[in-house]
């Protein structure tokens, strides 16, 4: 399954990639403004694919259900909070759907594969001068070691799973809709006021 949904989703994994504001970290060039507008951009992201996956929990086996929660859209709502006051009501007009564990898993694969990719971030964050005084990063300051452990506990499990032809496809479908999910809100332009909170 993983292998599958790796290569049905290969081309619109590096579009995501190539338009995000990610780069400007990565050649540390980032300034807080455009940081800020980076972590909306994620928050809403996840916060509606997390959404989808926890109402549809019961579509996921036991092996998964830890996978399941809030926590990353909330991290970043944590690190939103302490750059901008925008207002990070739940009025977006939600798209993203499962309605199999298949589609499950391929939604799951999209924000779990990203933390990987999150790893080499965390690392170029610490050293973006204009990003300096931001004191605690919440989404990007995660342990790189837990990470690949759970990166690696969620492969091993999926593929102990089976899966018809047919059952793959909805998993790549809806793992493609993850990645269009990130698209989406790469398009918006927030335009967040950007003042650091002192704690």
């Amino acid at each position: 399954m993983l292998s599958f949904l790796k290569k049905e989703t290969d081309q619109l994994h590096k579009e995501v990639e190539k338009n995000s504001l990610a780069r400007f970290i990565l050649d540390q060039s980032i300034t807080v403004e455009k940081y800020t507008h980076f972590l909306l951009q994620n928050y809403y992201s996840y916060l509606e694919i997390e959404q989808q996956l926890i109402a549809n929990k019961q579509l996921a086996p036991d092996t998964l259900l830890s996978f399941i929660s809030n926590e990353k859209s909330d991290a970043l709502h944590k690190d939103i909070a302490y750059l901008s006051d925008h207002d990070l009501l739940n009025d977006e007009e939600f798209s993203f759907s499962v309605s199999s564990t298949a589609a499950l898993i391929g939604a799951l694969y999209v924000i779990e594969g990203s933390m990987l990719g999150g790893l080499l971030i965390s690392k170029r964050l610490k050293n973006c001068k204009h990003l300096e005084e931001v004191k605690e990063f919440h989404f990007f300051g995660k342990n790189p070691e837990q990470s690949l452990t759970r990166w690696k506990t969620f492969t091993k499990v999926v593929e102990e799973l089976s899966f018809s032809e047919e059952q793959q496809q909805h998993g790549a479908l809806a793992a493609k809709n993850a990645f269009m999910c990130f698209k989406k809100y790469q398009n918006v332009d927030y335009a967040p006021s950007t003042t650091i909170t002192s704690f």
